[in-house]
Order: structure tokens, then C-alpha cells, then sequence
């Protein structure tokens, strides 16, 4: 809540919930152990019943500190509250506030449930649901992954985070011991989330635009069948699936072509590509005059912005074939489709130059936000692949998907609205 409110209404102020590593100002949220905030909530959830009587479900995020409640040991401010409630337990203040949300839920569809989509601790987790009626479901997403966790993670099985020395430990996994690992931790939390024969809803990226990156929108089927068949002997019936298989996702659509011109001419060609080659070619030119580990860093810093430029041209390249792949509205022409090709092997051969047997000065071999399927052991060798298949298919015909995009397209193109 903004800080004027609290100002109003000091009575009513919970914990603080910003991360004060990078935040400037404080923010603070409601105490939700407040009988006039736990009304609130109530008064909330049945306005929004009377919209929507039929809604199934409310999810309940609160980031990976499981900020929002007081005294949540997890935190980035560390534990702190109201004050009063201290000495409660936090699985009884949470498990009374979505009771509160179930009840008023209920009240209009007696189907309705809660779901805890939140960054607490598996055990706090447990705990939680523990308390709560069977309404209250709890969603499952892995160690690796905040919209997933048994997807490809090789690289995250590299490196476990300890506790309570909280530093990294790091392993030696091959890909079949990390598949193992990442159904062994989604096991143990799907488990957690099914007690009381509660259905849980559990996360899965499913492996299509901008996975694996940088091979933008090249879609991996295989790994989406062998997805759902992890799924189904975790015994998973309810999944919240992020991204299709769909010709939406193989190709940058637009659904107006000047939209495209903007991007390719006034964006790419303008700024991206040159301001990243002039700042690479700047470090390769410091680095030969300086001398000794200076020089040394200019040179791996120079290779890192090259590396950058090479994933933007890759970008550029596939998305002026977009052109051709899923023509829109106001088509413009600037290449034929074997000089794009062309341009894409001439980038994946230099990138290959670059990082060959040395990828991992380069790629994230550790957990972060995102996927790292495509920085395992056979990236390089996916990258030659990927050469010999555009140079077998150079100079085919190009073939339009628009008609496949079917309701989508159309949608797209009517919220797009005229023109620019």
C-alpha cells in the first residue's frame, strides 16, 4: 500500500515488504491478522464473485520471500509485523487468511478454491495446508524454476544452494542424474501439495518461444512428450501449462507489417546492432593499448558484447523473416529469404568461433531466473545442426503460417487496431 495510506490509517500497517538491498523507499503491506483487514478481504473476494460467480479459482502470490504476512522469517527485510501477533504461528495467521477468501468464495460457487502460488518454504508450505479446509489447493513448481521445474535444467544441477552456510555447492551431474534430481525435488513438493487428497496444480514450461535461447522460436516437441510424461507419473491432473506448440510461437508475428518496419529499421538497424559493435570494437581497441590483466579483461569483456551482438543479429535476422513466415497487413520487402538465411548461418558459424570449448566463459552454467537448457555440454553441437539443416533448406520457397494462426491472428490483429 502506498505510504499515504498507511499516514491515514497507521493502525492498519503490516510488515514491510520492499528489499531494502534495492529499494530506495519502504513499502509496506496490511496486517492481515486484523479482523478490519481480514473484512476487507472478505468484501473484496464477494465483490468480485458478484462479477464473476462462476470463477473457479483465486491464486495467492507473494514472491519469493513470502512477503505480505507478518513475521515471515523469509523476508528481505527480515521478520517484522504489527507487533501484537508476534508470538502467533505464521501457518496459522496464512491458513486463517485464505479461509477467509475460501469462505467468501463459497459463498457464491460452492466449488470455488484458493490457490497458494507463493514463495514459501516447502515445510511452511506444508504446514499451511495443513491447517486449511480442502478448498485451499497449493500450486507446485520446482527448486529450478518458478513457472516450472521439470524441464531441462541441466545447468541448475550444477549448483545447490546450502543452508545454513548459504553459499554455493557446486556438482558434478550428467543430464540423466540432473532428470533424476529434478523429479525426486518435484516428487517431494507435489507430495506436500497433495496431502489431504488435495489436487495440486503444478507448473510447466513447455519448451517453445524463446526456449531454448538464443535459437529463438524453434520449438522442441520431443522435449514436450517427455514433459507430460513426467507429469503424469508425478500424478499430476491439474497443470497450468506456460506456452503452446502452436505456429504462434515458431514465428515472430505482427499483426501489422509497418509495426515490423519500426522494429527492424528504427530499433535494430539504428541503435541495437551498431551501438553494440562500435562498444565491442571500443574494448577490443582498449585492451590492445593497455597491458597485463587490464588488457586481459578488455579482451574477455570485448568477446562478451560480440557475443551480444551476434544473439541480436540472430534476433533481427529471424524476425525480419517474420516477413514471409507470418506476412501481416502493409507487408514491407527488405531481403530475399535465402539472404536472411544466409546472414543467420554466417552469424551461428561466428558464434560457434567464439565459444567453442570455452562456453563456459560466456553462458550461465548457473541457477538464475531463467532456462538454461541450450548452455549444457551440447549446445555447440546443436549450433552446427542448426547450420546443416538452414543450408540443406536455404532456398526453399517460403511458406506463409498466417492461415494457421487461425482466431489468434485475427485477435491479434483486431486489438492491434488500424495502423501506427
Amino acid at each position: 500500500m502506498p505510504e499515504r495510506f498507511f499516514q491515514r490509517h497507521p493502525a492498519l500497517r503490516g510488515p514491510r515488504v520492499d528489499n531494502p538491498t534495492c529499494s530506495k523507499t519502504p513499502l509496506y503491506a496490511l496486517c492481515t491478522d486484523l479482523p478490519e483487514v481480514l473484512d476487507h478481504y472478505r468484501e473484496m473476494m464477494a465483490k468480485i464473485m458478484e462479477l464473476v460467480p462462476d470463477l473457479a479459482m483465486a491464486s495467492l502470490f507473494t514472491s519469493d520471500s513470502g512477503a505480505g504476512f507478518d513475521y515471515n522469517p523469509d523476508q528481505y527485510a527480515g521478520p517484522n509485523g504489527a507487533g501484537f501477533n508476534r508470538g502467533i504461528p505464521l501457518e496459522k495467521r496464512v491458513a486463517r487468511f485464505l479461509r477467509a477468501l475460501l469462505d467468501a468464495g463459497r459463498a457464491v460457487n460452492p466449488d470455488f478454491t484458493v490457490n497458494v502460488t507463493s514463495g514459501f518454504p516447502t515445510e511452511m508450505r506444508a504446514k499451511i495446508l495443513a491447517l486449511c479446509p480442502p478448498g485451499v489447493v497449493g500450486s507446485v513448481y520446482g527448486l529450478y524454476d518458478w513457472e516450472g521445474g521439470l524441464e531441462e535444467h541441466w545447468g541448475y544441477h550444477q549448483a545447490v544452494w546450502g543452508m545454513p552456510k548459504a553459499k554455493w555447492t557446486i556438482r558434478n551431474l550428467d543430464r540423466a542424474a540432473a532428470a533424476a534430481d529434478r523429479f525426486a525435488d518435484m516428487q517431494k513438493r507435489f507430495d506436500v501439495a497433495a496431502q489431504g487428497g488435495r489436487e495440486p496444480i503444478v507448473h510447466a514450461e513447455l519448451p517453445t518461444t524463446d526456449y531454448p535461447r538464443p535459437l529463438r522460436y524453434t520449438p522442441h516437441p520431443f522435449e514436450t512428450i517427455r514433459l507430460m510424461k513426467d507429469l503424469a507419473r508425478l500424478g499430476a491432473k491439474r497443470i497450468a501449462a506456460w506456452g503452446v506448440i502452436s505456429p504462434k510461437s515458431l514465428v515472430p508475428h505482427e499483426p501489422n507489417e509497418r509495426n515490423r518496419d519500426h522494429v527492424i529499421h528504427e530499433l535494430y538497424a539504428k541503435h541495437t546492432l551498431p551501438e553494440l559493435f562500435d562498444a565491442a570494437e571500443t574494448l577490443v581497441r582498449e585492451s590492445a593499448r593497455a597491458t597485463g590483466e587490464a588488457a586481459k579483461v578488455l579482451k574477455h569483456q570485448s568477446e562478451h558484447v560480440r557475443l551480444a551482438w551476434l544473439y541480436m543479429r540472430s534476433h533481427y535476422n529471424w524476425y525480419e523473416a517474420g516477413r514471409y513466415l507470418a506476412p501481416a497487413d502493409q507487408p514491407g520487402r527488405d531481403r530475399a529469404m535465402p539472404q536472411i538465411v544466409a546472414d543467420e548461418i554466417q552469424v551461428t558459424q561466428e558464434t560457434i568461433a567464439l565459444i567453442e570449448g570455452r562456453a563456459e566463459r560466456f553462458l550461465r552454467i548457473m541457477p538464475s531466473d531463467f532456462m538454461t537448457y541450450e548452455f549444457g555440454p551440447g549446445f555447440v553441437g546443436q549450433l552446427k545442426q542448426r547450420i546443416s539443416v538452414m543450408q540443406s533448406h536455404r532456398n526453399d520457397l517460403p511458406r506463409s503460417l498466417s492461415d494457421r494462426l487461425g482466431k489468434l491472428h485475427a485477435y491479434m490483429k483486431s486489438l492491434s487496431g488500424e495502423e501506427l
